[in-house]
């Protein structure tokens, strides 16, 4: 035996060198563990057999002469271990884990069993009956709907149900009937034997030292994931798993740990004998598992479901066929198109359906939205009228100055100018409600709350005595602002609204924080100054939750602009209003600062200076009548900024005396300089240039980003700086009803009223992130670092809200542009709506593979498009854009040595075209499969699913090894544990999503 170990051992540790990497806790579709050690022929053969592929080693049973397994026994055993209203006696505690309780009992006779109490004990009865389907053999149980337990004493009647209390996560009178003087009726719980003979596979545990390679012990990993079903029997997918990068991840509670360390070989083997059950061997395992009719319907339908699923992960299509199922059964009142409708069961302790998942913007919240928008609004133009107070009448000012001109020029007024001072000063108070990244941080849904002050001295000035119906307006002069933003993650908007509106003074609530740190020095007795620490630090967890930031930004703008507007319609002799186009300019030279305090998880908050410049020019072109019709703007930036970045620990041993009071100083100076002296900053360089152009037609939108990044990173060890390039684009197109909405009323307010109060906009570039907006992406970042290349493509599909049809339309879309079925309709089938849906396609080339494309010759371009375009052979005969493509391709190789930017940007207008025609599939045929990985996600808050929080994510093609997933700044990202939009200067820049 001692020599099998160390044969096994050796093989897998050999093996591991050259094959592929395996993920922990996942079975690899090739050979990659070794072969197990329980086969009628030696591991060595085994091992030789499997990479030299002369034979299937799945196809080999295991040794039959063992205690554990019977290769033709099929039967599911059930047994008689307690005698109804038989009277048993508590006899002791057992060792348990958090969820469950285990405890020893007698009968009158004296056979001692254990009890299970959990809402696990019907998925053992479900591991132990599919086990013994295929041959196992596994130790007794009992299922008991009631079971009367004696004690000895009161003391151990109490003790025992404290213990119960610790134990079980969930409320311990679910499993209580009754209760007497010495004795509990309990309900729906287990009763195994505790004879050690056999291993008790259906626990889900089995770990190296237990199976030293064996098949028989690794492979039923397969089995009892198969059954393993949450306690809500909703959430139980319709799926086994999925595969990533060629390994197959198995759905399965945690109950089940992963360690198994199943082969490929021993995966195909179990399998098969579970793909030769028939259907009446499902409902028999499910059946005595012992659940409520319902639930059992349910579950017969899911288990044959994810039994189908099998045959694709582990390759058995040649070999076996699908099982017919019901995606949409009904039972009664309990169980409704596939969903179970009711929580609870007479006689049994589990909660078998949970319900849909609260999100902020589910139906019963969308009110609260709108409260909240209107809510705003009234902050907004209160505070609008008493900054009026504040300021110079500009427009009577400029009124009178022409009144005097055309005094002295009489009405026949030449062309002139008029010229006015203006001076005003603004305070901002508002609360808000904000969707998707927002000022650096990346939250779905966020409350802000934001306090400030704005100061601006200038001219105005306008032309007057125009011979046309053309008015042109100018303006210049500095501004300085500063903004107090407070941001928290939101799960509810109802408990939103109910923030206190003393929290709208930001100011004092980071005054708040700061003064948890009380005054401390260095002679108190070590016992004392620990203990005032440990309420100091309490204090600031207390002040701040994980993920809420607050954020101070001062900004000093000198500025430049003029407009003006042309009456088509009056040129022509017709109402003035009927036809007009406007125009305007504005240059501005932005110098801020910014503090950031930000919570990043329960024993850290982090501290983030930035100091930056911004030289901006914007340009607006809009046609009107009455209403917008059509309108250009476009936005170009030239920035420099440099971020300081501060891991401060809330963790008492990290914690001095020092450390706080410069914590406490920078909180109070909002600035960073106190901590410099005690925590060594990270620190990041930026240069940065940006476009960006909007084209809207009354309520559609077109964005177009474009952007030039160069990053220098300096640790806050030293060491040699990461000099890294990047380059973004991003393409969307999409519906904004609320921003076009909202324009169309203001406009009709200003024409009819002559007031100019004004709703605010929608400050989101995306229409998906606008009131019953929608919007399609295509999002290009590269990364150049040491002439390597990493590129990324996204195609992203976001909207407010998505109805099943227009969801199934969308995933229709991606699976076509993809070349294949990306998402499995199941994974969504109980999906009715997505409220703040994201639907995309994330795919990463490394560096290797641009340069294997990039080598591609006319031919090969022609014959992998040709074979792969999205809409197959409809398309022009005489179109051949191998010739472009290859041509661009030419000119990508020889500008990365000299201009990287310019490089990269030509790169992602070659993939823009060539991803627009080509599949995925196709494209990964042209870089090779092992230099791409790609994968599909479906995100937002699903309506009708209790999943309905959690992604849903498709499987992970490519063959692209784990390490080169990461971009080289997601690799400092994840190092330094900073925030994404921090890192990457978000903040500063517009963003597709």
């Amino acid at each position: 035996m001692c020599r099998q170990i160390l044969v096994w051992f050796f093989c897998f540790i050999n093996l591991q060198g050259w094959a592929l990497e395996v993920i922990p806790g996942f079975i690899p579709q090739f050979y990659a563990i070794t072969a197990a050690s329980d086969l009628p022929i030696s591991m060595e053969e085994a091992h030789q057999a499997a990479i030299n592929n002369t034979m299937d080693i799945s196809l080999l049973d295991p040794d039959n002469t063992t205690n554990i397994w019977k290769k033709n026994n099929n039967q599911i055993k059930t047994h008689d271990l307690i005698k109804n209203d038989e009277a048993v006696y508590f006899t002791g505690d057992l060792p348990s884990r958090i969820g469950y309780k285990y405890f020893n009992i007698e009968n009158r006779e004296g056979l001692p069993l254990k009890i299970l109490i959990s809402t696990k004990t019907h998925n053992y009865l479900l591991r132990k009956n599919i086990l013994e389907k295929i041959g196992y053999v596994l130790p007794k149980m009992q299922w008991k709907a009631t079971l009367t337990v004696h004690f000895s004493s009161t003391i151990e009647k109490d003790l025992f149900l404290q213990s119960l209390k610790e134990k079980l996560v969930e409320d311990r009178t679910r499993w209580i009937k009754s209760e007497k003087e010495l004795s509990i009726e309990l309900q729906d719980v287990l009763a195994i034997t505790t004879e050690t003979d056999v291993y008790n596979l259906a626990a889900g545990i089995m770990n190296s030292d237990t199976h030293l390679g064996r098949r028989l012990l690794r492979a039923p990993y397969v089995a009892v994931s198969l059954v393993d079903t949450p306690e809500s029997v909703n959430l139980f997918s319709w799926q086994a798993g999925r595969v990533v990068l060629n390994q197959v991840k198995l759905y399965h509670t945690s109950s089940i740990n992963p360690s198994y360390q199943t082969s490929y070989e021993d995966a195909r083997w179990i399998t098969r004998r579970i793909l030769n059950l028939t259907r009446s061997d499902y409902d028999e395992i499910v059946k005595k598992a012992y659940l409520p009719e319902a639930v059992t319907k349910l579950l017969i339908e899911k288990v044959i479901s994810r039994r189908n699923d099998l045959i694709k992960l582990f390759k058995l299509d040649a070999e076996f066929n699908t099982m017919e199922f019901d995606q949409s059964p009904d039972w009664g009142e309990d169980l409704k198109e596939g969903e179970l409708v009711r929580e609870f069961f007479d006689g049994y302790a589990n909660r078998f359906s949970f319900g849909d998942p609260e999100s902020p913007f589910s139906s019963s919240e969308l009110s609260y939205y709108v409260l909240a928008r209107g809510q705003s609004e009234i902050i907004l133009n209160a505070i609008a009228k008493l900054n009026q107070l504040m300021q110079t009448d500009n427009e009577s000012a400029y009124k009178e100055a022409l009144n005097k001109l055309i005094a002295k020029k009489g009405m026949s007024l030449p062309t002139s100018a008029i010229v006015i001072p203006s001076v005003s000063g603004n305070l901002i108070l508002d609360r808000n409600i904000v969707t998707g990244p927002y000022m650096g941080t990346n939250y779905q849904v966020q409350l802000m709350d934001t306090m400030g002050f704005a100061m601006d001295v200038g001219l105005i000035g306008g032309i007057e005595g125009l011979p046309i119906p053309l008015e042109l307006n100018l303006g210049s002069g500095v501004s300085f602002q500063r903004t107090f933003a407070h941001l928290r993650p939101v799960e509810s908007l109802k408990k939103a609204l109910k923030e206190p509106y003393k929290n709208l003074l930001v100011p004092l609530m980071i005054k708040k924080i700061a003064n948890q740190i009380d005054d401390l020095n260095d002679f108190l007795p070590e016992d004392e100054k620990t203990s005032l620490i440990q309420n100091i630090l309490g204090g600031l967890k207390e002040a701040i939750a994980i993920g809420e930031s607050f954020i101070v930004t001062d900004a000093l703008t000198p500025y430049f602009g003029m407009g003006g507007s042309l009456s088509v319609s009056g040129l022509m002799g017709l109402e003035p209003n009927l036809l007009k186009v406007y125009a305007g300019m504005q240059a501005q030279s932005v110098q801020m600062a910014r503090f950031h305090l930000y919570r990043a998880d329960a024993e850290t908050f982090h501290i983030y200076q930035d100091y930056g410049k911004n030289l901006r020019l914007s340009a607006t072109l809009k046609l009107k009548s009455y209403i917008p019709i059509l309108s250009f703007n476009g936005r170009w930036n030239k920035m420099q900024m440099e971020t300081f970045y501060y891991p401060v620990s809330l963790n008492t041993n990290d914690v001095t005396i020092q450390s706080l009071k410069a914590l406490k100083k920078a909180l109070l100076s909002l600035n960073h300089k106190a901590l410099k002296d005690e925590i060594n900053p990270y620190r990041i360089e930026h240069k940065m240039s940006q476009s960006a152009q909007t084209i809207q037609f009354f309520f559609y939108k077109r964005n177009k980003i474009k952007s030039n990044h160069d990053i220098v990173a300096h640790h806050a060890e030293g060491g040699e700086a990461k000099e890294i390039k990047r380059r973004y684009d991003a393409l969307t197109s999409g519906v904004d009803y609320e921003n076009y909405i909202i324009e169309v009323i203001n406009d009709i307010v200003e024409l009819l009223m002559k007031s100019d109060e004004a709703l605010s906009y929608n400050s989101s570039v995306n229409p998906g992130y606008t009131v019953m907006g929608r919007a399609k992406n295509r999002i290009f970042v590269s990364e150049y670092e040491n002439k390597k290349l990493y590129i990324n493509y996204k195609r992203v599909i976001n909207a407010w809200k998505l109805k099943d049809g227009k969801l199934k339309k969308y995933v229709e879309k991606l699976n076509k542009e993809v070349g294949g079925d990306l998402f499995n309709v199941l994974s969504y089938q109980n999906t009715d709506a997505i409220l703040l849906a994201k639907l995309g396609i994330n795919l990463v080339i490394s560096p290797l593979g641009t340069k294997v494309f990039l080598k591609l010759t006319s031919e090969k371009l022609k014959d992998m498009a040709m074979a792969n375009f999205i809409n197959g052979n409809d398309i022009n005969p005489d179109w051949k854009p191998w010739l472009s493509w290859k041509k661009s391709m030419e000119k990508i190789s020889l500008g990365l040595d000299n201009d990287p930017g310019q490089a990269m940007a030509q790169y992602h207008k070659l993939l823009n075209e060539i991803l627009s025609n080509v599949t995925i599939k196709g494209f990964e045929q042209m870089v090779g499969t092992e230099n791409v990985v790609y994968q599909g996600t479906i995100e937002g808050f699903r309506k009708g699913d209790e999943s309905g929080d959690e992604p849903i994510f498709s499987d992970v093609y490519g063959n692209l090894p784990l390490p080169l997933h990461a971009f080289p700044t997601e690799k400092i990202i994840h190092n330094w544990k900073i925030l994404r939009g921090e890192f990457l200067a978000d903040w500063m820049m517009e963003r597709a999503i």
